[in-house]
């Protein structure tokens, strides 16, 4: 399964909600290399786990560990970030991650941060700002069908441009 492209007009909605004087013809420039594919380097891949977040998990206190490093041997031999990237995630969680008391699931901000912290020890590793690079982020979560695996689809391209 592959995500989306990012939404080639996204600057576009800023810019028409009074924010083109700080973003100019930088983020034209920026959206231009983003949406055109350039740069060298890409990554989309599936991570199989259980995502957790960077807070206290309920019940299974391995689990966030079991996570990191599922996402750590994924992604050890891939290439590696040189500069400014887009980055999607789909998280796939488990019916279980849906409580009647948190019926949206795990906030995505700590899905985020444990995911991102471990990319910063391998895909993120030789980056300057390691996971700050990130400039363009799109994410979503949603509940795994029965006897679907669980997990995040992670794709990050490098744009190639300099902010």
């Amino acid at each position: 399964m592959s995500l989306p492209h990012p939404n080639p007009k996204n600057h576009r909605v800023l810019t028409q909600c009074g924010h083109g004087n700080i973003l100019g013809a930088r983020a034209d420039r920026l959206q231009q290399r983003i949406s055109s594919g350039a740069g060298d380097m890409g990554v989309d891949l599936f991570i199989e786990g259980v995502p957790y977040g960077q807070k206290k998990p309920r019940g299974d206190i391995e689990g966030p560990r079991r996570w990191t490093q599922a996402v750590e041997r994924a992604t050890k031999n891939l290439p590696k970030v040189k500069g400014p990237c887009h980055m999607t995630v789909m998280f796939v969680l488990p019916s279980d991650k849906y409580p009647t008391d948190h019926p949206y699931g795990p906030d995505l901000d700590n899905l985020m941060k444990r995911l991102l912290d471990a990319l910063n020890d391998t895909v993120f590793s030789e980056v300057a700002g390691k996971d700050g690079s990130v400039v363009q982020l799109v994410v979503s979560k949603r509940e795994a069908v029965q006897g679907e695996p669980t997990g995040a689809t992670v794709t990050i391209a490098d744009i190639g441009y300099r902010t």
